[in-house]
């Protein structure tokens, strides 16, 4: 125990400084690592007009972002609808993760005209949903959700054309006619749902995934517990010991998958180190 309290000192004795030429030696170049979400796809909104918004991203070299994920929401004032848009033309590839998609690989703008019924100067907040991947390293960070609040200009007259267009129709968000991955989908649930709606289904997956056959070698650890109590064992002790395996279990995975939610590809990224690698072979 001393030993270890020695150690523990002299490891904590390195400068702020020394550490990250450590981690160099060992392979962990910040160069080896993906740049975060939002320095891959810079996203950028600005008014141009009382009724019009220019939105767009500069997309950082070695990454691609996907035209058919690229989607806009406004809130906080009824009287602003959103109205169709024509995305700027990409170019095909044949995605390893979506298959043929159209992508943008360098700086791409988009003009969203606003539908407007009130004339007074109003305050409104743009959302934008987009993902893409690093062809460089070879991941696809997750869904990123982008919000900016925006200050919109008095207009001098209302567009008699944008109220017959929202009286006669809703105006549809930014490529909502494109049909969500169920990728989309599900994220979409996770962000708009309460947290009561979430927790139950995530347990009513769990009890689905229950009956599949990734809980079959679950079963003859838990008969050795068991079984190995003896003879008299109890069936609320066994309930107790089947309870408090299953418990962990389920604390080690959620910890993992927070983590790897948190760390997103640069997880990714850092398993496939060299370092890594050899540790598991």
């Amino acid at each position: 125990m001393k030993q270890f309290l020695i150690l523990l000192m002299l490891l904590s004795s390195f400068s702020a400084q020394a550490r990250p030429s450590l981690l160099e030696k060992f392979g962990f170049d910040s160069a080896d690592s993906p740049p975060e979400v939002d320095e891959a796809f810079d996203f950028e909104a600005i008014v141009t007009d009382p009724e019009t918004i220019l939105a767009g991203w500069q997309i950082m070299e070695g990454n691609y972002l996907y035209q058919n994920k690229i989607r806009f929401e406004i809130i906080g004032d009824d009287s602003v609808q959103l109205g169709e848009f024509t995305l700027p033309g990409g170019h095909m590839k044949n995605d390893a993760y979506f298959g043929l998609s159209e992508v943008y690989t360098s700086d791409v703008q988009i003009k969203l005209p606003l539908i407007r019924t009130q004339s007074e100067p109003t305050r409104i907040t743009l959302t934008a949903h987009y993902q893409g991947c690093s062809e460089t390293f070879g991941i696809c960070y997750p869904p990123t959700r982008k919000t900016f609040d925006l200050e919109l200009p008095a207009i001098t007259t209302v567009s008699k054309t944008a109220t017959t267009e929202t009286q006669t129709s809703a105006p549809t968000s930014l490529l909502s006619s494109t049909p969500l991955s169920q990728q989309d989908e599900i994220s979409q649930r996770l962000q708009n749902d309460n947290l009561l709606q979430i927790l139950f289904g995530f347990l009513g997956l769990g009890l689905l995934l229950a009956f599949t056959p990734c809980v079959f070698p679950m079963i003859p650890i838990l008969s050795g517990i068991i079984v190995g109590q003896g003879e008299h064992i109890t069936t609320r002790r066994a309930f107790i010991l089947s309870l408090t395996y299953v418990l962990a279990m389920s604390v080690t995975y959620t910890v993992a998958g927070v983590l790897t939610g948190l760390l997103g590809g640069n997880l990714q990224a850092m398993l496939q180190n060299p370092w890594v690698i050899s540790g598991f072979v």
